[in-house]
């Protein structure tokens, strides 16, 4: 496994991606094999409710620059997503981060089989979206999430980040390693 390096102020924080403004998916079946497609994974360009804003040109590289890992896996079909944030609790900043980057096999709950884009909205924003398919120990648990109509499915980006803090207060967030979205509960949108 690839740790990046570890920063001296390292911070470990989760936000919730969700397609805000209304662009909820609705109620959705699964393909022949299985496959939920089409879910609303993050919303490129738009700040987040914490006061957050995720680079798009770093994210889009991270998936598709064939050097990131993210990339190599995705490519393999390997590219695993978990139940959940990762559970940080009582870890040095060092095992945080090797945690971070690491994906947990006995918490997966869907593998990547499509990622792409919608085009821009009208407010510049674009909706990346991606085809998922429930796997792994906890696969029955988001299948369940996907078929309830009850039950907001939501993603929440797990990523190793740069922030640079704007005047404004505005955390302007570059994304350096991208090793998932998994699948959780609030949103870190406005909807």
């Amino acid at each position: 496994m690839i740790t990046p390096a570890i920063p001296k102020n390292i911070q470990f924080r989760m936000e919730t991606m969700y397609a805000g403004k209304g662009n909820r998916v609705g109620r959705i079946r699964p393909d022949e094999n299985g496959i939920y497609k089409g879910l609303p994974v993050m919303v490129l360009g738009q700040t987040t409710q914490q006061g957050t804003y995720y680079d798009p040109r770093s994210i889009v590289d991270q998936i598709t620059n064939p050097q990131t890992k993210f990339n190599m896996v995705y490519r393999q079909q390997k590219a695993y997503g978990e139940y959940g944030h990762p559970k940080f609790y009582g870890m040095t900043d060092a095992e945080k981060l090797e945690r971070l980057v690491d994906i947990d096999q006995d918490n997966v709950s869907h593998v990547f089989t499509g990622l792409y884009t919608d085009a821009p909205s009208a407010d510049g924003t674009v909706v990346l979206r991606a085809d998922l398919k429930p796997t792994g120990p906890k696969g029955p648990v988001f299948k369940e999430g996907l078929d309830d109509p009850c039950i907001n499915t939501a993603f929440s980006l797990r990523a190793f980040i740069k922030t640079d803090v704007q005047p404004d207060g505005l955390k302007f967030r570059t994304v350096r390693q991208l090793p998932t979205w998994a699948t959780v509960g609030p949103s870190g949108y406005a909807t």
